[in-house]
């Protein structure tokens, strides 16, 4: 899905537009810039925009940023005197994941490791997953299964799912201790 929204100044006020949410044909360049293109123009706003865009941001995906074919150099053909930026928040989670890599070599990778693990161990197999609500039931505690990690805002996904292996430690641990010897990916 593709969020198209103008962020405007007037008078030295600042306003955010939320125009359309859809589907580019493909997540290719082109399709993305043909999107982009077309909502603008069904929206009636493309000659507005053309005397008037000074900028655009997205994340750094080269789909999106790429120097030759990605939609920022499409725009840039257009609009030849558009600024492009790096989307502020995915620069943060890039940062941020950088940070936690360098601050503990390994952790992360365990810690992602462990956190894929279980939510595809519950997620691929119904039996193991039944299991794990049952144990859930039967220790009297609420029910959170383990939940992805990946996702473009891989943060606060990466979040939800330390803070529900936390909340739910004591159940996985007895579930999976206690059916390692039926399942080997359990073990």
């Amino acid at each position: 899905m593709e969020a198209v929204y103008l962020r405007t100044c007037t008078y030295g006020r600042i306003e955010d537009s939320f125009l359309h949410l859809g589907s580019a044909e493909s997540a290719c360049s082109e399709d993305i810039f043909k999107f982009l293109v077309q909502t603008l123009n069904t929206l009636n706003v493309e000659e507005s925009v053309r005397n008037k865009l000074v900028g655009f941001s997205a994340d750094g995906a080269s789909n999106m940023q790429g120097l030759n074919k990605g939609v920022a150099a499409l725009l840039k053909q257009r609009w030849p005197s558009i600024v492009m930026t790096h989307c502020l928040v995915h620069h943060l989670e890039l940062s941020f994941k950088d940070a936690v890599k360098k601050a503990s070599p390994g952790l992360y990778e365990k810690a992602t490791t462990l956190l894929l693990g279980l939510y595809y161990l519950f997620r691929k197999s119904p039996k193991e997953k039944k299991g794990l609500l049952r144990t859930f039931e039967a220790l009297g505690e609420r029910q959170l299964l383990p939940t992805r990690i990946g996702g473009t805002r891989w943060l606060p996904h990466y979040m939800k799912a330390i803070t529900i292996f936390l909340k739910t430690y004591k159940v996985v641990r007895y579930h999976l201790e206690n059916s390692s010897h039926k399942n080997a990916k359990a073990e």
